[in-house]
């Protein structure tokens, strides 16, 4: 999903057609993930870099903020498996 905004400007229905009730869900975005939680709900997990400033490469601002793939997947298992967001 593009552009969480526009989405949660759309009727409720067509919002439940795309994202039924009850699925797990979770946002991954490199910038801040304020709008997503209005996506995903209070039990999904949102994964992004809610602050601003550091300026480095972007592999080592990746590894920094634990935004590899790596570490992504790694934080979306143990989420999946009840041990945490």
């Amino acid at each position: 999903m593009p552009c969480p905004q526009l989405f949660l400007r759309q009727d409720e229905a067509f919002r439940r057609s795309l994202l039924p009730p009850g699925g797990r869900r979770v946002s991954v975005e490199a910038g801040v993930t304020e709008w997503w939680k209005g996506v995903i709900g209070d039990n999904g997990l949102t994964i992004g870099i809610d602050r601003y400033g550091e300026s480095a490469p972007a592999e080592a601002l990746a590894e920094h903020f634990g935004f590899t793939g790596e570490a992504i997947a790694k934080r979306v298992q143990k989420w999946a498996e009840g041990k945490g967001k």
